[in-house]
């Protein structure tokens, strides 16, 4: 069977094309980029963040520090962009920092939309595939955040592209193959073969079952080349770090590895609720997954086997690991998209044509009566947790929210009465957009629980902080990065017990208990300390102790 149906229906006018891409980009920059600095980085972002600073203050761009200690356990492209965007703005603003990872996820919709060009020859579909996309929440949430993830994915997303491109029959020559390589080198250098193994894999189990190896067999040249272009550009750092580092890198490649065994854990099954991650898709994502039902269907529009495996690979193959994130499922959603705008695309035609069955009209209208309601409870639902979490709601806020919700159900509700699929997607797409635009400044107030919450970018304004070592007692691991990062410093190690100051005054000081009660009889008595106050960075009060840290400054007593 082959990817694409020669069969075509009603096609948007090619005048305006540009015109739906302009709003297309103008979606992906609500959805993905706006607003984008509501939140404090987290424990990842903090990771590489911090060590994109450590970069620029210490120009180890090839020795990556974090926190003063060696970070090789990532490949540093991400890092570096990050570096980059730092180096322009400084640490303050990030909604820059967050910039690279936001044109990686416009990228990897801009790879969804040119390979669904190539499966099918319906104009319709890139459209709905990458609209699509940008508003499922799993890939929303990737696009972000300074993630190694969506760098990976999104660089394989482009190789699998190029090498679908080269393996046609009338390809033009080389150089897809080309671009595919480097595409794929580019992948391995944000997060090693990770991609390779959860995106590209999976794509090539679901051709061969799908369409089988021929093309494959006939292209043994141009693929080979395009695979001695990823190995140059993959090995590149594993290579400079074994021979500048080998124990470190034997060490790092150990630690990695039994990552995937020993951290997080999770059934089997873990991943087989992937739909959910779609968001308000979940509906039509899990429809069409349904063999029986969707794949004559979507045949009308191109191959239903091949996005099916695809899908039900990756998942597997994930599956295969204990250590399992939700955020890893990135790599499922990107075919799960695809098959879920083929599924929209065959709706738009079932109506316009008065060809749908009563299960085509049953899962279109619960779905949008569905997502009528919860947008009807939205704005309610908004504010009644804004209150608990002792936040006060403007009266301009509950115009607005209410108006962009209920507009949007009210909008959806008309369409689904009027028979009207594509008019519903464009609804609900419109209304994501509008939601980010209007939700997240106020996003804090639905999440800080905690009466205390205090950040430490605070202590990154203090000038007299700025020459002044960082030390700090008790576990300086995990999450405490989140500390590192706010407060803008290195912070070391230090054990008050041994009654002795690390270096000589003054010097910042974080404890978990004040510290008149952590520092010894003897540093109190000779020294003076003066507490600027407790920091607590986390969400929630007490769920993560190691965010809340009491700041003090150790200096002579005659200073």
């Amino acid at each position: 069977m082959a990817f694409t149906n020669a069969h075509l229906h009603s096609q948007p006018d090619s005048n305006r094309k540009y015109l739906y891409s302009i709003l297309i980009l103008l979606l992906m920059i609500a959805t993905f980029w706006l607003h984008n600095d509501a939140f404090i980085a987290d424990g990842m972002e903090a990771r590489n963040l911090t060590t994109a600073r450590e970069m620029l203050e210490k120009g180890n761009w090839f020795d990556p520090t974090m926190n003063g200690q060696y970070r090789f356990e990532k490949p540093p492209l991400p890092t570096w962009a990050t570096a980059l965007a730092m180096a322009l703005v400084g640490q303050d603003d990030m909604s820059i920092l967050r910039l690279p990872a936001t044109v990686s996820g416009m990228l990897l919709v801009f790879f969804l939309f040119r390979l669904t060009q190539e499966l099918t020859e319906d104009a319709w579909l890139p459209y709905l595939a990458a609209g699509t996309a940008a508003t499922s929440f799993l890939i929303m949430s990737s696009a972000r955040i300074i993630s190694w993830d969506i760098f990976c994915h999104s660089f394989m997303m482009g190789a699998i592209w190029q090498l679908h491109k080269g393996l046609k029959p009338n390809s033009p020559g080389l150089q897809h193959f080309v671009f595919s390589g480097l595409l794929m080198g580019l992948s391995f250098l944000s997060k090693g073969p990770i991609a390779f193994f959860v995106l590209l894999l999976p794509y090539l189990i679901a051709r061969f079952f799908a369409v089988g190896g021929y093309d494959l067999n006939r292209n043994g040249k141009p693929l080979l080349l395009m695979t001695g272009i990823t190995l140059v550009l993959s090995l590149a750092w594993p290579l400079y770090l074994y021979l500048k580092y080998p124990d470190v890198s034997q060490y790092v490649a150990h630690k990695e590895s039994g990552a995937w065994v020993n951290r997080h854990s999770k059934a089997f099954y873990y991943y087989w609720s992937f739909p959910v991650q779609s968001g308000l898709w979940a509906i039509l994502a899990l429809a069409s997954l349904i063999a029986p039902y969707a794949r004559k269907r979507i045949e009308e529009f191109g191959n239903y086997k091949f996005l099916l495996i695809w899908i039900l690979a990756s998942v597997l193959l994930m599956s295969l690991f204990p250590e399992k994130k939700s955020r890893y499922l990135l790599p499922v959603m990107l075919p799960l998209t695809l098959l879920t705008a083929f599924y929209v695309r065959y709706l738009i035609q079932a109506y316009q044509e008065s060809r749908f069955t009563q299960a085509d009209h049953i899962i279109f209208t619960s779905n949008n009566i569905i997502i009528a309601l919860a947008s009807l409870a939205a704005p309610f639902l908004l504010w009644k947790s804004m209150g608990k979490n002792g936040f006060e709601v403007s009266t301009s806020f509950k115009i607005l929210s209410l108006l962009t919700f209920a507009g949007m159900s009210f909008v959806l509700g008309y369409f689904t009465y009027y028979k009207k699929p594509l008019s519903a997607w464009l609804s609900v797409v419109t209304g994501i957009g509008l939601a980010c635009g209007l939700l997240l400044p106020e996003a804090p107030k639905l999440v800080i629980h905690n009466p205390h919450y205090r950040p430490y970018e605070e202590l990154r304004h203090l000038d007299h902080f700025e020459q002044m070592p960082f030390y700090a007692s008790g576990d300086l691991t995990g999450k405490f990065i989140e500390v590192v990062w706010g407060a803008g410093h290195e912070i070391q190690a230090w054990d008050p017990k041994t009654a002795t100051l690390p270096t000589h005054p003054p010097l910042v000081f974080f404890s978990k208990e004040h510290p008149n009660d952590s520092l010894p009889p003897s540093i109190l008595a000779q020294y003076s300390v003066k507490v600027i106050g407790v920091f607590d960075s986390s969400f929630r009060k007490g769920v993560y102790p190691i965010l809340r840290n009491h700041v003090a400054v150790i200096q002579d007593k005659n200073h």
